[in-house]
């Protein structure tokens, strides 16, 4: 199998000359060969040109353009989508198993980053036949030389994408998904990059999740606090407006305006729920007397994400004495054993990369208080009465994935509990094993293998010293 082809483009702007060498440095080191480099210059003096020579001197993998015109990220990213996929009609290769990377200006990638990707690219082939559009990576931050907050990210969650970028702003596209994608918005300053990640994934293609710290992102500079604000509006705007346009692609109505969350870091996303007195035929409710709701209209809520005809299952996130959390949706290892997320986190506290408050998809979710699509229940044949507790949910939530629906996990529906969900028994277990041997050795794939796992799940703190974990 050949391996894929990595065309990285390069975006200067207002660009410092010792974090771009970073970045050139950082890219020569590379144990990977078949890459090459588009550099798309924007800033006003020319200057940059002689050091991606220095850098590479007498190599043709290297591609150094002076824009006449700044019109940003997206005009960039444009131009230079349009060079990679002009170099590949001059050299008549496929498109087919190559890929676009877009890097940023001031970051840094591993020495083998590039080699990783190709790896997993291979691995991935191995077992699928289509090829991956999307291939992305987990990241952390650079302040100075240091390394810091690790972004530890789930495989694809179209629920969460659709709340906040998680992915980020630097990832893989494969050449064929760009001609057929189209170009980068240009008329978006802060969210052409998660626009165009939206349009990407409604594309319905297969995506690629590395959970390896590969790529080192530049920590951006705050600006003073005035200006700061405004950043903040002007980018929770936009992305807002690309939630907003990907909603109405697809079809999907919403009962009043999209809001800001955390300053901006993700948006709440009210779903048109108000069918749920009417079409009760449509779905279960599951509720066991002793689950006390804590806000209100939450069958309203629930239906809301329900009636999408991709959803199969939606929960909730439980409470338990003193403000803290008894789970947010459950995740699972590859024993089998099944883990609430966020247990005994307080509700007011911030929660990693704060999901502990966004709607999500999830493996499982709290079959004390959730609702249940009654047409797929029927087609799947309801829960297994071979299994018991915890088992019996997760058993249907992954008959219910690989049937193409999806689980979701709403954390702004409150409920409040005084006692646990039942455990699976021992013969339950085992039943539970034989049954998804291989897909739960895989593990979670909305978790990820970098966090701890357990009941100490999403917490920074027990995977070891800052030094282990950014080794």
């Amino acid at each position: 199998m050949e391996m894929p082809g990595i065309s990285v483009i390069v975006w200067l702007h207002e660009t410092k000359e010792a974090y771009f060498r970073d970045l050139l440095e950082s890219l020569v080191s590379q144990t990977y060969d078949r890459w090459e480099l588009y550099v798309l210059d924007q800033n006003p003096a020319y200057g940059f040109s002689s050091m991606v020579a220095e850098f590479f001197p007498e190599d043709d993998r290297a591609h150094y353009r002076q824009l006449k015109n700044s019109k940003g990220r997206a005009y960039a990213y444009n131009i230079g989508s349009h060079y990679v996929m002009a170099d590949f009609g001059k050299k008549g290769r496929d498109l087919e198993g190559n890929y676009i990377f877009f890097v940023g200006q001031h970051d840094r990638l591993q020495p083998d980053a590039l080699l990783q990707i190709a790896g997993a690219y291979n691995r991935f082939m191995q077992k699928q036949e289509k090829a991956p559009e999307l291939i992305y990576m987990d990241h952390d931050m650079l302040v100075g030389q240091d390394r810091m907050e690790p972004h530890f990210k789930p495989e694809l969650n179209m629920e969460l994408l659709r709340h906040c970028n998680y992915i980020g702003q630097h990832f893989l596209v494969s050449c064929s998904a760009a001609y057929a994608l189209g170009e980068f918005r240009q008329q978006l300053s802060y969210a052409c990059v998660y626009e165009y990640l939206l349009r990407l994934v409604e594309m319905g293609g297969a995506s690629l999740r590395i959970p390896m710290l590969l790529y080192h992102e530049r920590m951006r500079e705050k600006l003073l606090r005035k200006e700061e604000k405004v950043w903040q509006k002007r980018f929770a705007a936009e992305h807002i407006l690309a939630v907003e346009a990907s909603l109405r692609r697809q079809g999907i109505l919403l009962d009043g305006s999209i809001t800001p969350a955390a300053g901006g870091a993700w948006w709440q996303i009210p779903y048109d729920g108000k069918g749920v007195a009417t079409q009760q035929r449509d779905y279960m409710f599951l509720h066991e007397p002793s689950v006390r709701a804590l806000t209100r209209s939450n069958l309203q809520k629930m239906y809301g994400h329900l009636c999408r005809k991709d959803v199969a299952v939606v929960g909730v996130r439980f409470l338990k004495g003193g403000f803290a959390m008894e789970n947010c949706g459950f995740l699972f290892d590859a024993q089998g054993d099944i883990y609430p997320a966020f247990y005994d986190m307080k509700i007011y506290q911030t929660t990693y990369d704060n999901l502990a408050g966004i709607p999500r998809e999830v493996s499982m979710v709290d079959f004390r208080y959730c609702m249940i699509d009654a047409k797929v229940y029927r087609k799947l044949g309801g829960l297994d009465p071979k299994l018991s507790g915890r088992d019996q949910m997760l058993d249907f939530c992954l008959r219910a994935k690989k049937a193409g629906y999806r689980t979701i996990v709403d954390p702004g529906i409150i409920v409040k509990s005084p006692g646990k969900q039942d455990e699976s028994s021992r013969v339950s277990h085992e039943a539970m094993l034989e049954k998804w041997a291989d897909l739960l050795a895989e593990g979670d794939p909305y978790y990820n293998p970098n966090l701890p796992m357990g009941l100490l799940n999403y917490r920074l703190d027990a995977i070891g010293s800052e030094e282990e974990r950014l080794a």
